[in-house]
């Protein structure tokens, strides 16, 4: 072997060699990001019970104002990576609703939510904002009516959503205090009977129109034993308003909901 060809011999296996050290240290780097993004990645699965009253005014099958209370259950998931959270939840309810003490009058109300959305972490990390999806299904049955009169209502919306974190200490214990804030924009309706008889009227409904709020306050504090794991405690407020059919019917909703919650950290 004359020494061209050592040279170039030597050159290429210099060449591969730099390109595998460039390689390891790529997959090393690639590696050390997903260990660092997993260290910062609390998953949990929530499993609750909650106890709710309600108030509602349904124009369509009654002047008067029904209130009452009710019992549900909701599984929720909450993740957050590095600085986004994402949340989901779903919820179900039974509702008995009784007219003013005057009247012999009730109702009975169920209630489906789900909510799915992502909040982003600001430089003070305490404030999170962002957006969600909203969809809600109410049913209300009169039987004072012969034929048992039904109204329902489907509401889907799009929200800006925004919370506040607190941690602090009681007892030597740690707490956690989120107030989550979520705010439709935009609203869609799908309302059953369209008048007092039959048929489905459909809304939209941009901020203004729908008068809607959700509010909640949850307070959170790790398991003595085992500190991966949470409970909760939690009151949220759910209302909305509107009018339909050029002002003849109005709904008018506003829900108080206490949950207790179990966390359980899946990450």
């Amino acid at each position: 072997m004359n020494k061209k060809h050592l040279c170039l011999l030597i050159f290429l296996v210099l060449l591969i060699n730099n390109q595998l050290k460039a390689q390891f240290i790529k997959l090393d780097s690639i590696r050390q990001k997903r260990i660092e993004k997993i260290a910062q990645t609390d998953k949990y699965k929530i499993f609750g019970t909650s106890i709710n009253f309600l108030d509602v005014q349904d124009t369509k099958l009654s002047p008067m104002v029904y209130s009452g209370p009710g019992v549900g259950f909701n599984f929720d998931s909450y993740k957050t990576i590095r600085n986004l959270t994402h949340y989901f939840s779903f919820n179900l309810h039974y509702s008995a609703l009784f007219g003013p003490s005057d009247f012999d009058s009730y109702m009975h109300g169920v209630t489906f939510r789900l909510n799915k959305g992502i909040l982003k972490s600001l430089k003070n990390e305490k404030w999170k904002i962002g957006g969600s999806t909203h969809i809600e299904a109410h049913g209300r049955i009169y039987p004072k009516v012969g034929n048992d009169l039904f109204s329902a209502e489907v509401l889907a919306s799009l929200n800006f959503a925004s919370c506040y974190t607190m941690h602090f200490e009681l007892l030597d214990r740690p707490y956690t205090l989120e107030l989550r804030t979520e705010l439709p924009l935009f609203t869609y309706a799908l309302r059953f009977p369209k008048y007092s008889i039959s048929g489905f009227n459909n809304l939209f409904m941009p901020i203004g129109i729908n008068k809607a709020l959700r509010t909640k306050f949850t307070l959170t504090r790790p398991l003595k034993f085992f500190n991966q794991n949470k409970y909760s405690i939690s009151y949220e407020w759910d209302f909305y308003s509107f009018k339909e059919n050029e002002g003849l019917h109005k709904l008018v909703s506003g829900t108080h909901y206490i949950t207790f919650s179990y966390w359980l950290k899946t990450k």
